[in-house]
């Protein structure tokens, strides 16, 4: 995978959307690797994971729901790399309620964003 992101960053500039971005994890891997990305977007609706990331890295995550992404939208961010962090907590053998998986509202964002890609 690596050989693949060098070549591609050997070509062009990388650039990427970070969904689910919390304080920037993916981010923070792309750089630890030696790869330079920028993120021409990052959205998470925590506000204080938002000051956390605009402080690591000098932009701030749009607070604007996923829900409420379109494919035009995210076609004009022309982005090459999609990152996300969604949250687990859904899909986890801890959550044993009937309200997990896809019934879990929590992941309402991550299929949105599966029928965008699709």
């Amino acid at each position: 995978m690596k050989r693949k992101f060098e070549a591609l960053a050997e070509k062009e500039e990388l650039t990427a959307i970070e969904f689910f971005s919390g304080i920037g994890g993916w981010s923070s891997a792309l750089r630890n690797i030696g790869f330079s990305c920028r993120v021409v977007q990052a959205y998470d609706i925590n506000t204080a994971a938002n000051e956390v990331y605009e402080a690591n890295y000098h932009h701030k995550p749009s607070g604007k729901s996923i829900l409420n992404l379109t494919s035009t939208l995210l076609d004009k961010l022309s982005a090459k790399i999609w990152m996300m962090s969604p949250p687990c907590q859904p899909f986890t053998r801890n959550n044993t309620t009937d309200s997990r998986d896809v019934n879990d509202n929590r992941s309402e964002p991550f299929l949105h964003l599966v029928d965008i890609f699709s």
